[in-house]
């Protein structure tokens, strides 16, 4: 592991990061603003047909401010399904810059290696929280309940809520602010690494 892919990897993880801060989160920044201004079109074309003889006016009100609601839960919906899909993102970019680093596939012979280089695999380790939390959390984005549901609900139950009227956990969506914490275990793991391969220049992983 040379300098260079230390710097092309933590920069990747930092152009991830401020491409969904900087310029894609803010597609969803005014949904409260944007709601209300749908609210009051629906309200003033609902005008046009309005007849005070035969039409209740609380109606017109009725439907325009439900208009404003079903568009402020739609796109609220939007930005947590692309939240809970870029942290999906963040865990691939994780595996590929593994597999480039690393000559070995199986991920128990990985570990064992950061092992012999004094880089923790276990709990709270920022190894740990990637390759056990974050791609438990992947897991259940892509493919739903199963055995990754199971195991983070015992070392992780904090990301976990039930679901109004049931008793069923459910996993949280994901904030910017779990985003970029994860971002940050990533990079402090890739620099911890190649500050121990520096100091062991013979060793191959």
């Amino acid at each position: 592991m040379y300098e260079a892919d230390k710097i092309r990897i933590i920069e990747g993880i930092d152009n991830l990061i401020k491409a969904v801060e900087l310029k894609l989160l803010p597609a969803f920044s005014n949904l409260e603003k944007e709601a209300k201004e749908i609210e009051e079109k629906t309200l003033e074309e609902s005008h046009s047909r309005f007849n005070p003889d035969t039409m209740c006016p609380s109606t017109f009100y009725e439907d325009a401010y439900f208009a404003g609601v079903e568009h402020y839960l739609m796109y609220t919906q939007m930005k947590n399904d692309f939240l809970n899909m870029t942290i999906v993102w963040l865990y691939h970019m994780f595996e590929q810059d593994c597999n480039k680093m690393f000559s070995n596939k199986k991920w128990g012979d990985r570990k064992a290696k950061l092992t012999t280089l004094s880089i923790s695999t276990t709990a709270p380790s920022n190894f740990y929280k990637i390759n056990e939390e974050l791609q438990h959390i992947c897991d259940i984005n892509k493919h739903g309940d199963g055995r990754a549901k199971a195991k983070l609900l015992v070392i992780r139950p904090d990301l976990f809520e039930k679901k109004p009227f049931s008793s069923e956990e459910t996993l949280k969506n994901i904030s910017l602010e779990q985003l970029k914490e994860y971002a940050e275990n990533m990079k402090v793991f890739w620099a911890d690494l190649y500050n121990q391969l520096q100091e062991n220049p013979k060793f191959v992983i």
